[in-house]
């Protein structure tokens, strides 16, 4: 198993050890949940399993059809998130294409009881604060200056901290990368 790729999105058949009452058990597709790194590098993953037993349409259960290598119009099940070896992996059978797991990334935020909704005033700081630090940037390309510089990456991790705070990924490289400490003299 060391020397398999395992990503997040791929369809493997994997071996759910005996389980209580109604989880999943025995051999069955999953999908991979975990990252690149977890899949990679760690003992475990996460895993959601498949069946192709009709199942209640509930918001956690993705429809999921043969097109993604499986042998049965079947039913990602989102309330059963395991983790699992990667020893009781067995074979790829197929992935998940972006609008799949977008679909299964709902299920589990419906799931979780996650909300994707973001409040429009949380919206609106973070659009002032990133007018705040192209200002800078737009007085960097005038004067290079380190005092300048150092004030305008002190707002970008402050702006990051936020984000994170309220449960939001914000890529600022680019505010970062326009002047670094090497072009500033």
């Amino acid at each position: 198993m060391n020397n398999i790729l395992i990503r997040r999105s791929d369809i493997w058949m994997v071996n759910l050890k005996e389980s209580y009452k109604s989880i999943l058990k025995g051999i069955h597709p999953c999908v991979i949940l975990s990252n690149w790194k977890a899949c990679n590098k760690g003992e475990t993953i996460q895993i959601i399993p498949i069946t192709s037993k009709d199942k209640l349409n509930i918001p956690a259960h993705v429809e999921i059809g043969m097109e993604y290598g499986l042998d049965f119009e079947s039913t990602i099940l989102c309330e059963q998130i395991q983790t699992v070896n990667k020893e009781d992996l067995i074979n790829k059978i197929g992935y998940c294409d972006q609008d799949k797991m977008e679909e299964i990334q709902e299920a589990l935020f419906q799931q979780m009881g996650f909300t994707n909704k973001l409040d429009i005033k949380v919206i609106k700081e973070i659009e002032e604060k990133l007018k705040d630090i192209e200002e800078l940037n737009r007085y960097l390309k005038k004067r290079r200056s380190t005092e300048i510089l150092r004030e305008r990456n002190r707002m970008i991790k402050c702006l990051n901290k936020y984000c994170l705070s309220k449960g939001i990924r914000l890529n600022l490289n680019k505010h970062m990368e326009e002047y670094s400490d090497e072009k500033v003299g």
